[in-house]
């Protein structure tokens, strides 16, 4: 009996944990929409937005069609997600800001500015951290792989 409760936890451990995914699919999909508020005019080229917009559509199919129950096929998005934020750190660095802080003095939007100035490393900092519910799945199957 014991086993069979352990078992049950486990389950409903590994659905809360695939449920997480959507965060990552949400996160990346406001990210985006936030590159196309900012810079209309050039959002279809800057990187950073189509590489939130894919995520966030790789990650809407795979948790539509996949039940991320496969350790092996987990470990491989965790790493393949963490490649891309690699790869886009250091090709395409931190995004820009969306306006330049006043060195003329205080403004009285001084509070504004300063969190907009700190936007660029809010993203990396928010696109580090959605690896997190990937870490969660992938142990989350091998713990239910074990029983």
């Amino acid at each position: 009996m014991k086993g069979k409760s352990k078992k049950l936890i486990r389950k409903y451990q590994f659905e809360d944990d695939s449920i997480l995914i959507n965060v990552i699919i949400v996160c990346n999909l406001v990210l985006a929409l936030l590159f196309f508020l900012f810079s209309l005019d050039k959002t279809y080229f800057d990187p950073r937005a189509q590489i939130c917009l894919l995520t966030g559509l790789i990650f809407l199919v795979a948790n539509k069609y996949y039940d991320w129950t496969s350790v092996k096929i987990n470990v491989i998005a965790a790493i393949v997600y963490l490649i891309i934020l690699l790869l886009e750190v250091l090709y395409w660095g931190l995004p820009n800001s969306a306006i330049k802080l006043n060195t003329n003095g205080y403004s009285k939007g001084f509070m504004m500015e300063l969190i907009l100035v700190c936007m660029p490393y809010v993203y990396i900092v928010i696109r580090s951290i959605l690896i997190a519910p990937l870490i969660n799945i992938i142990l989350s199957a091998m713990r239910n792989k074990q029983l």
